[in-house]
Protein backbone atom coordinates (compact mmCIF):
# COMPACT_ATOMS: atom_id res chain seq x y z
CA UNK A 1 0.00 0.00 0.00
CA UNK A 2 1.31 3.15 -0.69
CA UNK A 3 1.33 5.84 1.86
CA UNK A 4 -0.50 9.25 1.79
CA UNK A 5 1.49 10.72 4.75
CA UNK A 6 4.73 11.12 6.16
CA UNK A 7 6.40 11.77 9.70
CA UNK A 8 7.72 14.95 10.36
CA UNK A 9 8.76 16.26 13.94
CA UNK A 10 5.59 18.34 14.38
CA UNK A 11 3.55 15.23 13.11
CA UNK A 12 2.46 14.21 10.00
CA UNK A 13 2.20 15.37 6.63
CA UNK A 14 1.24 14.73 2.77
CA UNK A 15 3.66 12.54 1.22
CA UNK A 16 3.03 14.87 -2.55
CA UNK A 17 3.00 18.17 -0.45
CA UNK A 18 6.66 19.60 -0.55
CA UNK A 19 8.03 19.59 3.18
CA UNK A 20 7.84 23.65 2.89
CA UNK A 21 4.52 23.75 1.94
CA UNK A 22 2.97 22.11 4.59
CA UNK A 23 1.48 24.53 6.46
CA UNK A 24 -1.72 26.47 5.81
CA UNK A 25 -3.36 29.40 6.23
CA UNK A 26 -6.97 29.23 5.75
CA UNK A 27 -9.96 32.00 7.00
CA UNK A 28 -11.65 28.68 8.41
CA UNK A 29 -9.73 27.40 11.28
CA UNK A 30 -11.72 24.28 12.31
CA UNK A 31 -12.16 23.49 8.82
CA UNK A 32 -8.18 23.66 8.97
CA UNK A 33 -8.10 21.66 12.04
CA UNK A 34 -10.35 18.89 11.29
CA UNK A 35 -7.77 18.12 8.59
CA UNK A 36 -4.99 18.60 10.27
CA UNK A 37 -6.45 15.99 12.79
CA UNK A 38 -7.70 13.88 9.75
CA UNK A 39 -3.89 13.78 8.08
CA UNK A 40 -2.92 12.74 11.68
CA UNK A 41 -5.53 9.69 12.34
CA UNK A 42 -4.49 8.36 8.43
CA UNK A 43 -0.62 8.60 9.48
CA UNK A 44 -0.99 7.10 12.30
CA UNK A 45 -3.46 4.47 10.47
CA UNK A 46 -0.72 3.86 7.68
CA UNK A 47 2.08 2.91 10.62
CA UNK A 48 0.30 -0.08 11.42
CA UNK A 49 1.23 -1.13 7.51
CA UNK A 50 -2.15 -2.87 7.51
CA UNK A 51 -4.51 -2.86 3.85
CA UNK A 52 -8.34 -2.50 4.65
CA UNK A 53 -7.95 -5.99 3.16
CA UNK A 54 -5.82 -7.21 5.83
CA UNK A 55 -8.09 -5.62 8.65
CA UNK A 56 -10.91 -7.41 7.24
CA UNK A 57 -9.56 -10.61 7.07
CA UNK A 58 -8.72 -9.78 11.00
CA UNK A 59 -11.85 -8.99 11.86
CA UNK A 60 -13.09 -11.88 10.51
CA UNK A 61 -10.60 -14.17 12.11
CA UNK A 62 -11.91 -12.65 15.73
CA UNK A 63 -15.23 -13.53 14.56
CA UNK A 64 -14.75 -16.75 14.35
CA UNK A 65 -12.05 -17.42 17.00
CA UNK A 66 -15.46 -15.73 19.06
CA UNK A 67 -17.88 -18.12 17.97
CA UNK A 68 -15.76 -21.16 18.36
CA UNK A 69 -14.79 -20.03 21.87
CA UNK A 70 -18.46 -19.53 22.75
CA UNK A 71 -19.03 -23.04 21.10
CA UNK A 72 -16.43 -24.88 23.30
CA UNK A 73 -17.71 -22.90 26.77
CA UNK A 74 -21.36 -24.21 25.79
CA UNK A 75 -19.74 -28.02 25.65
CA UNK A 76 -18.35 -26.94 29.12
CA UNK A 77 -21.16 -26.29 30.40
CA UNK A 78 -22.91 -29.31 29.14
CA UNK A 79 -19.93 -31.35 30.81
CA UNK A 80 -20.61 -29.34 34.25
CA UNK A 81 -23.96 -30.26 34.18
CA UNK A 82 -23.52 -34.19 33.50
CA UNK A 83 -20.62 -34.35 35.94
CA UNK A 84 -23.09 -32.48 38.43
CA UNK A 85 -25.70 -35.26 37.48
CA UNK A 86 -22.85 -37.61 37.96
CA UNK A 87 -21.69 -36.76 41.62
CA UNK A 88 -25.36 -36.13 42.41
CA UNK A 89 -25.90 -40.19 41.48
CA UNK A 90 -22.44 -41.10 43.49
CA UNK A 91 -23.62 -39.37 46.54
CA UNK A 92 -27.10 -41.20 46.67
CA UNK A 93 -25.26 -44.72 45.92
CA UNK A 94 -22.91 -43.86 48.95
CA UNK A 95 -25.75 -42.98 51.05
CA UNK A 96 -27.65 -45.93 50.18
CA UNK A 97 -24.41 -47.87 50.65
CA UNK A 98 -24.25 -46.85 54.12
CA UNK A 99 -27.68 -47.19 54.82
CA UNK A 100 -26.96 -51.25 53.98
CA UNK A 101 -23.75 -50.98 55.91
CA UNK A 102 -26.00 -49.80 59.29
CA UNK A 103 -28.35 -52.54 58.10
CA UNK A 104 -26.33 -55.22 57.99
CA UNK A 105 -24.28 -54.19 61.19
CA UNK A 106 -27.38 -53.75 63.29
CA UNK A 107 -28.65 -57.42 62.24
CA UNK A 108 -25.53 -58.84 62.32
CA UNK A 109 -25.43 -57.27 66.14
CA UNK A 110 -28.85 -58.33 67.10
CA UNK A 111 -28.47 -61.90 65.62
CA UNK A 112 -31.24 -61.58 63.19
CA UNK A 113 -29.83 -63.57 60.49
CA UNK A 114 -30.23 -66.47 62.50
CA UNK A 115 -33.44 -67.12 60.43
CA UNK A 116 -33.21 -66.57 56.33
CA UNK A 117 -37.01 -66.06 55.95
CA UNK A 118 -37.14 -63.03 58.16
CA UNK A 119 -38.66 -59.64 56.95
CA UNK A 120 -34.50 -58.64 57.79
CA UNK A 121 -33.26 -61.03 55.12
CA UNK A 122 -36.00 -60.02 52.70
CA UNK A 123 -34.69 -56.25 53.39
CA UNK A 124 -31.02 -57.11 52.57
CA UNK A 125 -32.40 -58.76 49.07
CA UNK A 126 -33.98 -55.54 48.08
CA UNK A 127 -30.82 -53.35 49.11
CA UNK A 128 -28.32 -55.54 46.88
CA UNK A 129 -30.86 -55.32 44.37
CA UNK A 130 -31.05 -51.25 44.17
CA UNK A 131 -26.95 -51.52 44.43
CA UNK A 132 -27.28 -53.95 41.68
CA UNK A 133 -30.29 -51.75 39.41
CA UNK A 134 -27.69 -48.76 40.17
CA UNK A 135 -24.82 -50.10 38.75
CA UNK A 136 -26.22 -50.86 35.96
CA UNK A 137 -28.26 -48.05 35.11
CA UNK A 138 -24.67 -45.81 36.31
CA UNK A 139 -22.81 -48.27 33.51
CA UNK A 140 -25.27 -47.88 30.76
CA UNK A 141 -24.82 -43.94 31.27
CA UNK A 142 -20.88 -44.27 31.39
CA UNK A 143 -20.70 -46.46 28.21
CA UNK A 144 -23.25 -44.21 26.09
CA UNK A 145 -21.60 -41.09 27.05
CA UNK A 146 -17.75 -42.44 25.54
Amino acid sequence: MDRLTKKYAGGYGLVNVKDNEQSVESSHPNTLREILKSIKKLGAYEDTGLTPEKINHLLQANRTVAEERDAYGKGIESLQAQLSESNHRENAAIHLIDCLSYTLISMSENSIFTKPDTPAWHLVDIMLQSIKDWRGSNSDNDSSAK
